[in-house]
C-alpha cells in the first residue's frame, strides 16, 4: 500500500479515535495530509505534514 500513497495528499475527515489512527499510521509515509474536523485539536495541527 505504501507505493500506491507515496508523495500524495491525503484528506482524513474527523480527528476522532480512528481519524487520529489514520493520521499516524500515514505519518511515516511521506504524504500530505488535510485534516478537517469541526473541532480544532492542538495534538492534531502539531503533527508534521498535517
Amino acid at each position: 500500500m505504501g507505493k500506491e500513497i507515496y508523495g500524495k495528499i491525503i484528506g482524513v475527515i474527523g480527528t476522532g479515535k480512528i481519524g487520529k489512527a489514520v493520521i499516524q499510521k500515514l505519518s511515516g509515509m511521506n504524504v500530505n495530509i488535510l485534516v478537517y474536523d469541526i473541532v480544532t485539536s492542538k495534538e492534531i495541527s502539531s503533527l508534521q505534514n498535517v
